[in-house]
């Protein structure tokens, strides 16, 4: 894995094994000089529930990841599995961290491996990007309650069931979720939804960004259909109201809110939402700029 990526790389020339003798001391010293981490989780724990057994990673790789992640953030670790098992636990997907499968037959590991070490460095080079871009340093917490209180407020006089609101960062040629709320459970995953520029230049978001002014759009496109399998976004959105974050002469990422409801459309339509998107976008271009 070290020869994967030390040509682009500075890599550690050591290799942290978690083998329950080293100190949490050094595990967090280690993740306060690092920028990335890629962690090799393996079946190695069986955990009995009421009615089941299910295998499981580690659970010092999950310790550790969590460390890291709070550390380095969601978009700057990665997990090496050896399993694709469905049964196998290991939640890391919940909270943003990209899973790389590399089981399979003995002709099919070094493949599979070859192409999650290329997918994990393109993800490493995206990621130091954002660094720079200062992406990273936004707090999730603000951002949250930013898209809360807009979404809140785009909804007025009624609660806001039916409105959802996305940030988005621009890296490289692509849209990334930095976040993301809505009352109810989505199926969107934050740092984990990208879009391109090219492959969905019909989005609503992609134009907000291209485009540089408000994008509205009654039926998005292309249609969740035509995204790609790896893309989830909820199904039979009805409207869509982006708007650029601009931060000095460039696009820094793209705010929208979106429904799937006939109500929701009805508010997105109005004046009023397009006021509130636009001062959430400039809000955080504030935040960028302040951090910056």
């Amino acid at each position: 894995m070290l020869s994967e990526f030390d040509d682009a790389f500075d890599v550690s020339q050591g290799i942290y094994r978690l083998s329950g003798t080293s100190s949490m001391e050094d595990l967090e010293q280690l993740a306060a000089n690092a920028d990335c981490a890629i962690l090799a989780s393996t079946r190695e724990e069986i955990l009995g529930g009421r009615t089941k057994a299910a295998i499981a990673a580690h659970d010092s790789l999950l310790f550790a990841l969590g460390i890291l992640v709070a550390r380095l953030g969601a978009r700057h670790c990665f997990v090496l599995a050896d399993s694709i098992d469905a049964k196998t636990f290991l939640p890391a997907e919940r909270f943003g961290v990209r899973i790389e499968y590399v089981s399979g037959a003995a002709h099919e590991r070094t493949n599979r491996f070859d192409k999650a070490c290329s997918a994990i460095r393109r993800r490493l080079v995206s990621s130091c990007k954002a660094k720079h871009a200062n992406h990273a340093t936004l707090r999730c917490k603000t951002i949250n309650d930013r898209l809360e209180l807009s979404a809140r407020a785009a909804s007025l006089p009624s609660t806001p069931e039916d409105i959802r609101a996305f940030l988005f960062g621009v890296e490289s040629n692509d849209l990334i979720c930095m976040g993301a709320w809505s009352l109810h459970k989505r199926c969107e995953d934050i740092n984990v939804l990208q879009f391109n520029a090219k492959e969905h230049a019909d989005l609503a978001v992609i134009k907000a960004w291209r485009m540089r002014q408000v994008q509205a759009a009654k039926i998005p496109r292309p249609s969740q259909a035509a995204l790609a399998k790896d893309i989830k976004v909820e199904p039979g959105l009805k409207f869509v109201l982006a708007a650029p974050v601009v931060v000095g002469p460039t696009i820094w990422g793209v705010v929208d809110f979106d429904t799937t409801t006939a109500s929701g459309a009805k508010i997105l339509a109005s004046p009023s939402a397009l006021t509130v998107v636009l001062k959430l976008a400039e809000q955080i271009a504030q935040i960028v700029e302040a951090r910056s």
